[in-house]
């Protein structure tokens, strides 16, 4: 594996974020009840980086990743 191909696979992180995506789409049709483990994982990891943001906030932008 080259360097440049490294630098271009997404950290645990954004890991965390693109598992929990669909599950995203899914908690906003649901009006917030639709939770699962990816999101939950994803959301907490948010809230520690962004404690003042909303879940509605924050599956938003886990959606525009």
């Amino acid at each position: 594996m080259t360097n440049q191909a490294s630098q271009n696979e997404p950290n645990s992180d954004e890991k965390i974020v693109i598992n929990a995506k669909s599950d995203a789409y899914f908690y906003i049709a649901s009006d917030s009840n639709y939770r699962t483990p990816y999101l939950e994982k994803a959301l907490n990891m948010l809230k520690d980086k962004y404690p003042n943001t909303t879940d509605i906030e924050l599956v938003k932008a886990i959606i525009s990743y």
